[in-house]
């Protein structure tokens, strides 16, 4: 009878510690789901103010998404997960020290579970550049060339 017991315990707590397991796992999973959807909205709000020079106000912060969805790689919604996305001028926004934003995403699940990433932005100077053009001539309307020896040094 103790030996039954005893085995009876055996099994219940093999039970009980599967099934913790079961749901650590399942929490991992939400954790990476809410993480990887709050790193994709931050690349999502730094390519707007990559190529949208209107996207970032003079003060303040700005919503760039409202409980949006965000795709997998298969182009499907990732389920049960919606993400908020804010940018806004940080630092010092007289532009004498340069001009930086902060992108703040939030992403959500229907349980209000929720993880916040942010990330701080630098515009780059061009003068920083040693030379640059688009398209230059030379006095008699050629095009100018390198040639013989120039050489720029730093970025061009």
């Amino acid at each position: 009878m103790f030996f039954v017991a005893g085995i009876g315990a055996l099994a219940l707590s093999a039970i009980y510690l599967t099934a913790n397991a079961s749901l650590l796992s399942k929490t991992y999973e939400k954790e990476d789901d809410l993480k990887y959807a709050s790193e994709a909205a931050l690349q999502i709000g730094k390519a707007e103010l990559n190529f949208n020079p209107t996207a970032l106000p003079n003060t303040s912060y700005v919503q760039l998404l409202s409980n949006a969805s965000i795709r997998t790689a298969d182009g499907s919604s990732l389920p049960g997960v919606v993400v908020n996305l804010f940018a806004g001028p940080t630092g010092s926004t007289s532009g004498q020290f340069g001009r930086f934003a902060s992108i703040v995403a939030e992403a959500r699940d229907p349980n209000g579970t929720g993880f916040v990433r942010r990330l701080e932005l630098t515009q780059e100077s061009f003068a920083k550049y040693a030379y640059w053009s688009n398209n230059e001539n030379n006095a008699s309307g050629g095009t100018i060339v390198f040639a013989n020896g120039d050489a720029l040094w730093g970025p061009v």
